[in-house]
């Protein structure tokens, strides 16, 4: 059977909030992380791209290499996010975002460590490791693990066979590129993994390997059958990429700005943005039930309350 021809889209994301590893705690009660972002399907690009441009030339102060929201005063910022979400509603454009709070991705990796250590392995082994190298992870590849989560579910969603699809974000270093690239790559992975390791034989005093294969076999209900025929990230400062900074910026500020009742609560499900002017915009993933489990649950803010027993309304 010949693949259908893969649609063509542009996802352009940013991030707002908090930067850095997980070893780092947050700089006040609640902080987030936020990734968020629209998907432009090929058919409107063009006049996507001229209705963003326009904005962002409007708004570009002289002199100035390249512009953000939070370059500009408060009364600009209020029409530029004005403008910004009018365009996104006139052009239809679906939104996404995800969102972590320090805190909690912090006490999720520090837990980890400490079972780790109290791990204790049985006395003389004839076969001795190293200790494990701590690798935490970076706030700004867990984010966009779960944006790119979430836009793949809509692609599902949505029926889409085959797809073309062209990451683009603000100007970041080429490390972080480069992350988001295999990080996506790795969600589109179902095939086999295997994980090689070398110790040292006490009784021969060889270095000696091994290695352990893994194998998922989804359930079909769990299978992704959108292909992804192409991917690419690239970094670009132009309307479109102002677009995805207005409304990561938006977000973070409605979250670290929530009432106390609500600002440990969950940042990913629709109670979270309900106050946000594109909230009917917002494509989430996940049963509304159950709710973000890895981030609103395993790595949810030690003083997150109780997750509830039946769906928000």
């Amino acid at each position: 059977m010949t693949p259908p021809n893969p649609i063509r889209a542009t996802l352009a994301c940013d991030e707002s909030g908090a930067k850095g590893y997980a070893t780092q705690h947050e700089k006040f009660p609640g902080e987030v992380g936020v990734m968020a972002g629209i998907l432009i399907h090929e058919k409107i690009e063009d006049d996507t791209r001229a209705a963003f441009q326009r904005i962002y030339d409007a708004f570009r102060p002289e002199q100035a290499d390249k512009l953000h929201i939070a370059d500009l005063c408060p009364e600009q910022q209020e029409e530029l996010r004005h403008q910004i979400y009018v365009a996104v509603v006139d052009l239809g454009l679906p939104c996404f975002w995800y969102a972590l709070h320090v805190e909690g991705l912090h006490r999720y990796y520090s837990e980890l460590q400490k079972l780790l250590k109290e791990h204790k392995p049985p006395p003389n082994p004839r076969f001795k490791r190293g200790s494990p190298r701590e690798n935490p992870p970076l706030l700004h590849e867990e984010l966009f693990e779960g944006f790119f989560c979430n836009v793949m579910a809509f692609l599902e969603d949505n029926h889409v066979e085959s797809v073309a699809l062209r990451i683009r974000t603000d100007r970041v270093d080429t490390p972080t590129t480069k992350r988001f690239q295999k990080s996506a790559l790795r969600f589109l992975d179902d095939g086999p993994s295997e994980s090689v390791a070398t110790a040292l034989d006490t009784e021969t005093n060889r270095v000696v390997s091994g290695s352990v294969k893994t194998q998922v076999d989804w359930p079909e209900w769990l299978r992704l059958t959108v292909s992804v025929e192409e991917l690419s990230v690239e970094c670009a400062d132009d309307g479109v990429t102002l677009a995805a900074d207005v409304l990561a910026n938006s977000l973070n500020h409605m979250f670290t700005h929530r009432d106390e009742s609500e600002r440990y609560a969950p940042l990913n499900d629709n109670a979270a943005i309900k106050r946000h002017p594109l909230a009917a915009h917002f494509s989430l993933f996940g049963n509304p039930r159950v709710g973000d489990i890895v981030g609103d649950r395993l790595r949810a803010h030690p003083r997150a309350p109780e997750p509830p027993l039946a769906p928000q309304s």
